[in-house]
């Protein structure tokens, strides 16, 4: 198995920082999506188990 942890963003631009998120794929195939975040610097401390 794979787990993966998506901890936090840093410095994000101002533009794009609404409702920041991460998106995870595998072999080019998008496989999870973090919850969104507000901020310009959001944690997340999200695992994913693969």
């Amino acid at each position: 198995s794979l787990v993966l942890y998506v901890e936090e963003a840093h410095k994000l631009p101002i533009k794009h920082f609404t409702n920041p998120y991460c998106t995870i794929s595998l072999n080019s195939v998008q496989v999870a999506k973090t919850h969104p975040r507000e901020g310009q610097n959001p944690v997340f401390t999200e695992e994913f188990i693969f």
